[in-house]
């Protein structure tokens, strides 16, 4: 009686061991989880990127705080970075949301990346380098090899939401073309990638310059692409007293199949009074231009009003594959015609002594 229970029993015990194994081993991993949600880890995390992005600048970064419980988001709050004492870039903070699972399918999912308050000092030294550009030394960016560049890049990558939010670079440069500052800046945009193909949606671009003065509301357009073929739609660029609307449709083998548009209605130039010569801006023009490529043929057309003043200008140029492909035999041919009515030359080129009404057609 005695044998039987010991033949029937002899599994019990390893069974016993393997469960308190599994039970330790549970216990650890959910220990290891746990100590990972401590500030005293995230502080520890926070140092270890600190020091080692300072070992690689010439600069000092620092990480006020970092959040999150790294395997669905991460937050960085409070990031800087200063050179000689003074604040060269920061963020107000720095959040990212993701899908580790997908990575066992080979696709980098992020949900979310946002940045807010980011800032910048943008200072053009005197041989016209800017100093953004000697925060990382050269020897210390890694050069690919052969092996690198050749190997395709294996994942996939999705960003559903990229947003930045009020934005702004002081800027100090010789250059009067070159805003004072510009801020805020906030985007929003998605985009996708793989090793075959990739699209960019631009849902919104905004920002303002300071000396010289544009306001820029909105700039939106979605992209789309692969190796031998690019498509931009829904492009439209608006200020306050200006739009501007394009689209493309590029074939980089075949460029005699593109097509492009570019058009504005009434465009008022007073807005860009800073790049353009005080006595044009007096005139006040107004334009119109619209340009199309088509069936290798690029048409332009431009209409410039002042008051009474006309000039109509179009221009057509055949072969424009040619232009850019030097191997194409076909010959480049262009016209130009230009209609002018009641055009006051003394005022067009600033010279009152050249006082004549210009009428006529030039082709």
């Amino acid at each position: 009686m005695g044998r039987e229970v010991t033949k029937k029993s002899w599994w019990i015990r390893p069974l016993t061991w393997l469960i308190w194994a599994v039970a330790i081993v549970v216990f650890l991993i959910a220990i290891a989880l746990l100590i990972t949600q401590t500030r005293p880890f995230k502080n520890w995390v926070r140092d270890y990127i600190v020091e080692s992005a300072n070992e690689n600048l010439k600069g000092d970064l620092s990480i006020e705080r970092l959040d999150g419980n790294f395997f669905t988001n991460v937050r960085l709050n409070g990031i800087a970075v200063s050179a000689d004492s003074d604040t060269v870039f920061s963020l107000a903070s720095l959040g990212i949301r993701y899908d580790l699972w997908a990575l066992l399918g080979g696709t980098i999912k992020i949900d979310s990346l946002i940045i807010d308050s980011p800032y910048a000092y943008a200072e053009q030294l005197a041989d016209s380098t800017w100093n953004l550009m000697y925060l990382v030394p050269e020897d210390t960016i890694a050069t690919p090899d052969a092996d690198t560049v050749a190997g395709e890049f294996d994942y996939a990558i999705e960003l559903a939401t990229f947003l930045v939010r009020n934005g702004s670079v002081d800027i100090v440069s010789a250059d009067s073309l070159i805003p004072e500052r510009v801020d805020g800046v906030n985007v929003a945009a998605s985009g996708n990638y793989t090793s075959s193909d990739y699209g960019l949606t631009l849902t919104s671009l905004q920002a303002n310059t300071l000396h010289p003065d544009l306001n820029l509301k909105n700039l939106t357009f979605a992209m789309a692409g692969d190796t031998s073929h690019l498509e931009v739609v829904d492009l439209e660029l608006l200020t306050i007293l200006n739009k501007i609307t394009a689209r493309a449709d590029i074939y980089f083998n075949h460029f005699a199949q593109s097509t492009a548009e570019i058009s504005a209605d009434s465009l008022d130039i007073s807005e860009f009074s800073a790049f353009l010569p005080a006595h044009i801006i007096a005139l006040r023009p107004i334009i119109d231009f619209h340009t199309n490529l088509r069936s290798d043929t690029l048409a332009s057309k431009v209409l410039l009003t002042a008051g009474k003043q006309v000039m109509d200008v179009s221009s057509r140029v055949s072969s424009v594959n040619a232009m850019i492909d030097s191997a194409a035999a076909a010959p480049v041919r262009w016209t130009l015609e230009v209609g002018i009515k009641n055009l006051l030359a003394a005022k067009w080129i600033d010279n009152p002594e050249f006082d004549v009404v210009l009428n006529g057609e030039v082709t």
